[in-house]
């Protein structure tokens, strides 16, 4: 599923399963599911067909978005 507004194409999102990647830059990206290959897929199922498959305290959460942003520079991990 995908969506592709007539009067924004900036809008456009892409299509198929993805995966998110670390590249060689460091920096995250996004390709296509089956061009994974070997690469960790740093995205994790949370919910399938409605079922929570994933439960983390929202301090867990708050703990890993320190972490990634930390990693770009933008805020501190104590």
């Amino acid at each position: 599923m995908y969506k592709d507004p007539v009067t924004d194409i900036g809008k456009r999102s892409k299509k198929g399963r993805l995966a998110l990647v670390r590249r060689g830059d460091g920096q995250y990206g996004s390709i296509r599911e089956e061009q994974l290959g070997t690469r960790f897929n740093h995205l994790r199922l949370v919910f399938r067909d409605g079922k929570l498959l994933l439960d983390e305290s929202f301090e867990a959460i708050r703990v890993l978005a320190a972490v990634f942003v930390g990693e770009k520079g933008l805020a501190k991990v104590n």
